[in-house]
């Protein structure tokens, strides 16, 4: 088909102050300690495994999907 999902935008329903937390609690897991070690392991290699089939910023997305179901 026609469908790009590149194109499509995060949905901006419901609250600000939720999507900015959980985007901030998805950074903050992703990313790795001055020794080089993964804050969150689980999420870090979720993350870096969206990353082969998909965007960036989509593999955040994912990551901050998953960390909504785990709250």
């Amino acid at each position: 088909g026609n469908f790009e999902g590149t194109k499509i935008k995060m949905s901006k329903r419901g609250s600000k102050i939720a999507r900015r937390v959980l985007h901030t609690m998805a950074l903050v897991s992703i990313t790795k300690n001055r020794s080089g070690s993964a804050t969150n392991p689980v999420l870090h290699d979720y993350y870096l495994l969206k990353c082969q089939s998909k965007p960036k910023m989509v593999a955040l997305g994912a990551v901050m999907h998953k960390v909504c179901n785990i709250v």
